[in-house]
Formats: C-alpha cells, sequence, structure tokens
C-alpha cells in the first residue's frame, strides 16, 4: 500500500488498535482503543507525518444508538474541522464498518508524538458484547 494515497508524502503504515465491549456513554480520558493485544493506547511516532485513513469494523452490527472512532494525538482528538470521524450506527446500512479519509498533511504529527484511536458511544448505544477492531493510516513525510 506504499505511496496509494499520494507520492509526495511516502510511504503508508497502518497501525491495529482494538476494543472489546465498550460502555455505553464512554467518554473522557479512558475511552481510547488498545494497540494490538496489548493496553497500550497510542503508538510512539518514530518520524513527523500525518494521519490519513482510518477503517473499524466490529464483530456484529450495532443494534441500538451509535459509536464514533477518532484518531487523537497525545490523548486529545484531532480538532480540525476534517478530522476522521468514523460513525457507527443502526441508520447506516452496514452497521459494523465504517471508514474515512483526509488527505496527507492536515492531521500532523511530530516525531515521538503518541497517535492512537478513541471512541465515543451514545446514551442509547445497546452496550452489547461487539469487539470493534479499527487501522489507522499514517504516512510519514520523506526526508
Amino acid at each position: 500500500m506504499a505511496d496509494t494515497f499520494n507520492p509526495k508524502f511516502g510511504n503508508i503504515v497502518a497501525i491495529p488498535f482494538n476494543i472489546a465491549n465498550p460502555d455505553t456513554t464512554a467518554s473522557g480520558t479512558n475511552t481510547f482503543c488498545s494497540w494490538g493485544a496489548n493496553a497500550v493506547t497510542g503508538v510512539a511516532m518514530p518520524l513527523a507525518g500525518s494521519v490519513v485513513a482510518l477503517t473499524v469494523r466490529g464483530n456484529a452490527n450495532v443494534t441500538a444508538g451509535t459509536i464514533a472512532f477518532n484518531p487523537h494525538k497525545a490523548g486529545t482528538v484531532y480538532a480540525q474541522s476534517s478530522s476522521l470521524l468514523t460513525t457507527l450506527t443502526t441508520a447506516s446500512g452496514a452497521s459494523n464498518v465504517g471508514y474515512a479519509s483526509v488527505r496527507p498533511g492536515v492531521l500532523t504529527f511530530a516525531a515521538g508524538d503518541l497517535i492512537g484511536v478513541g471512541y465515543l458511544s451514545a446514551t442509547n448505544y445497546a452496550a452489547t458484547t461487539i469487539d470493534f477492531d479499527a487501522l489507522l493510516f499514517v504516512t510519514f513525510n520523506p526526508d
């Protein structure tokens, strides 16, 4: 998948995150997905670059309410209006799959920044046994 979005921004890397059985009305600083099978909520970036895409898939459909996923830097969701927001809801048709992308250079990070995926569930979200896997795609600035 290297250089798929834009050759001038270098290779694209996918970083896996997951969350098992998220709660209803999850918000605040403890609503982060874990990296791989570990409890780590962010991955240190080895180089400067930008977040370019987010995909999410649940092992079952959302049956009530919504749950939204968003990338974060150092525990804070990106503030840009073009930020990647992937919302799964019963009204979306395929309520267990979501994806979004943004051009390189919008959601930037520096070398050493912690990058991750957070989630926010609505008050009417059905907190059932749904596990979610997310892939956060980043690109590193070329030398």
